[in-house]
């Protein structure tokens, strides 16, 4: 039992990690990890990283493709009380840092005039030769700030989300009872390990004793899939959707004893095809700021209410106000950092407000009507139109820059890019001036020049007018 490993306001790792010894934590193409494995390199990589510097209260980043270093980190932080910052390793490096404050930061490739401390993430799995070193771990403060998760603002400027241990243990029991989680579900690790949604399903399966499946590669993650002995997998639509082209796959699937779909909006053909296909798809809704999970529906679930995303798991809290959704409970995050600055967006009643809307049915069932911003999702990442417009604006030549999302069978929504520009701009390289700055998936899919356009009848566009093109030209 979880509850176990919980003592008032502390977390006892120690115990946990003895208590599931002999099982596999980590299923990685290297090899696996055991629960005593991953004691044996806490204990010499927090030598290793305080011999490098690394003291409480610091932030430690990493850049790096999903791996085990991520997860390490993660605990890494908890027992030394840093905050761990997982960055996402699809933006350029350069941009990456010029945007985010850290001490230290774990990476591989080789960084020109950094001014950031770098270590190779080798040295977390250095053995120690000092056998007589003390192996036990102290307890752990629930109320430790532990990783900073940024996400996309109303404003395009990176929002740091501060959650603590706290945070991620009460989610995670949430959703371990609400799958009926045990030491034996092995969990595919099939988000990226920068979202909180990522980092919860090694926190999950750590807390029951189960296996976290590093996949060999995560753009093709079939062969975990076809192995057959996994468990419980995460999918944001856009990666469902390519699957289920598969019989192979499909079938494999139905062995699953659950198929947790969120991220994004899931179209009805798709929920309406995985119930066809007897997959055992669970709808949810979650945001960063709630540490991942927020509602789900259970699994076999009256089939007249797939177009909700459930009720709130355990320790989860929501309220609807002028169809606003409103969350709270021991999930919510702490407080966001931006520029440096610590701000505190919360009720007097430490309820937060979401950028989303919503209703809930007769049932209590959440249903979805959309966002309250300008951001949108694509394929599971959050796309903040101005984010892109201003690197657009940056290009010489680029006079006006509107950004839209746009309709996807397969990502959901894209960002298309209608510009004006003061010269002839080609479309090429514009795009090869945005991969410096954005990551791939921030990249409008088009490109339309609306000097070209037939009706700009000596008028500024608004989005209203760019929508009504943007529709014509899908047709």
């Amino acid at each position: 039992m979880i509850i176990d490993f919980i003592e008032g306001k502390y977390f006892n790792l120690d115990k946990l990690l003895d208590t599931y010894s002999n099982n596999i934590a980590i299923a990685a193409p290297s090899g696996n990890i055991r629960y005593r494995d991953i004691k044996n390199i806490l204990v010499n990589a927090s030598a290793a990283l305080k011999n490098s510097g690394i003291k409480k209260g610091q932030k430690i980043a990493l850049y790096k493709e999903n791996s085990a270093a991520h997860l390490i980190l993660m605990l890494l932080s908890w027992i030394m009380d840093f905050i761990y910052v997982p960055l996402n390793f699809k933006t350029p490096i350069g941009e990456t840092l010029e945007k985010m404050d850290h001490d230290f930061i774990f990476c591989d490739a080789i960084i020109n005039n950094s001014d950031n401390k770098i270590l190779k993430t080798d040295i977390i799995f250095e053995e120690d030769p000092d056998t007589g070193r003390k192996s036990h771990l102290k307890r752990i403060d629930t109320g430790r700030e532990t990783t900073i998760v940024y996400t996309s603002g109303s404003t395009g400027t990176p929002k740091g989300v501060v959650h603590t241990v706290g945070n991620y243990i009460y989610s995670s029991i949430g959703t371990i009872e609400h799958l009926k989680m045990n030491s034996t579900d092995r969990w595919i690790q099939s988000l990226p390990l920068y979202h909180a949604g990522g980092i919860l399903i090694f926190i999950r399966t750590l807390l029951c004793g189960g296996t976290t499946v590093l996949p060999m590669d995560m753009k093709d993650i079939t062969p975990e899939i076809l192995d057959n002995r996994s468990t419980i997998i995460s999918l944001v639509p856009t990666q469902l959707i390519r699957l289920i082209e598969n019989g192979m796959i499909v079938e494999s699937l139905r062995s699953f004893k659950a198929i947790l779909l969120g991220g994004a909006p899931a179209p009805k053909w798709l929920i309406e095809r995985s119930i066809a296909l007897e997959l055992p798809v669970i709808i949810t809704y979650g945001s960063t700021e709630s540490c991942a999970q927020v509602t789900a529906l259970k699994l076999l679930e009256n089939r007249n209410i797939i177009h909700t995303v459930g009720k709130p798991l355990k320790y989860r809290e929501i309220n609807i106000d002028a169809n606003r959704i409103i969350i709270g409970g021991p999930t919510l995050f702490k407080y966001y950092l931006i520029d440096k600055k610590k701000i505190f967006p919360f009720e007097k009643n430490g309820m937060f407000i979401t950028s989303d809307s919503g209703r809930l049915d007769s049932q209590g069932n959440l249903i979805l009507c959309g966002r309250r911003d300008n951001v949108f999702i694509s394929g599971g990442e959050n796309i903040n139109p101005h984010e892109i417009e201003g690197a657009l604006l940056a290009i010489e030549k680029i006079s006006t820059a509107i950004v839209m999302p746009v309709e996807h069978k397969e990502f959901g929504m894209v960002p298309w890019a209608f510009i004006e520009t003061c010269g002839m701009v080609n479309k090429d390289s514009v795009k090869a001036e945005l991969k410096k700055k954005l990551p791939s998936y921030k990249i409008p899919k088009r490109i339309v020049i609306l000097n070209e356009m037939a009706d700009r009848n000596n008028m500024k566009y608004s989005r209203a007018q760019i929508e009504k093109i943007a529709a014509r030209m899908l047709k």
